[in-house]
């Protein structure tokens, strides 16, 4: 378990690297519209097609980088014979959405953000480089960043400056980057566990019991603890930075 809580960590660093790529990338789309400065948006010629794409193509990186992370806990779980099928799981629909589909609502979440962003980097004179780092400062917050706070009152047209926030949406993750990385997180650690009970069906097991992997305090977990589960019943994981971990339970 600790080789893929190691995968696990590294999630982070691959969303914020997939997020240094595409957003300077999309910031050069919009440079020919600066002479717009407050009055900018994505809805000038072509560049909303533009911008899309390359969001459409960070959502596909970071789909790359779970893939490839959870192939390594697939190995760790000795079931790389059932590697497209464990592939397959992962990305199936949890409630109303697949992975790819979350992946693609929150790179709109970054879209609705990047617009104001740009805007303000625009009529802030900011250099690329300078307006990246600012967007990844205040990932978990563009509204707490003293430029947004110049800008509310301004007369800026993008919606989420103009908003405030305010119609963003209820329930909705600002933070990117969190949101990005728990979904990568996430699904490393499904990997390796329906790896983990696909192995302990081969290897005759007739269920499996849960440990938990800290000593954090849980409910949730500690209701999946100290009884046999069947193999079709798939608990873990029970959350997003669930670290517990099961054995095979064998017949007399």
């Amino acid at each position: 378990m600790q080789r893929v809580i190691d995968e696990m960590a590294k999630a982070k660093n691959d969303v914020e690297r997939r997020l240094r790529q595409y957003i300077p990338e999309i910031i050069r789309e919009c440079m020919a519209f600066g002479y717009l400065k407050k009055n900018f948006t994505f809805d000038v010629s072509d560049l909303s097609d533009r911008v899309n794409a390359r969001l459409i193509a960070l959502s596909d990186a970071i789909l790359d980088d779970i893939e490839s992370r959870a192939k390594w806990a697939i190995s760790y779980a000795e079931e790389e014979d059932d590697e497209e099928a464990i592939l397959l799981y992962i990305k199936r629909k949890i409630g109303e959405e697949d992975i790819v589909q979350r992946l693609d609502k929150h790179c709109s979440t970054l879209r609705y953000f990047l617009e104001g962003w740009i805007a303000i980097g625009m009529v802030n004179k900011l250099k690329e480089y300078e307006l990246t780092n600012n967007i990844l400062s205040y990932i978990d917050n563009p509204f707490a960043s003293p430029l947004w706070q110049e800008a509310f009152n301004a007369g800026y047209y993008s919606t989420a400056i103009r908003s405030r926030g305010y119609s963003y949406g209820k329930g909705n993750q600002r933070n990117v980057l969190s949101a990005l990385t728990e979904i990568e997180r996430y699904a490393i650690n499904e990997a390796f566990q329906y790896g983990r009970l696909l192995h302990y069906g081969k290897t005759g097991a007739i269920g499996y019991i849960i440990h938990r992997g800290s000593s954090y305090d849980c409910p949730h977990c500690d209701s999946n603890c100290g009884f046999v589960i069947p193999l079709n019943d798939i608990r873990l994981p029970q959350h997003n930075r669930c670290v517990c971990w099961s054995e095979p339970i064998f017949s007399q």
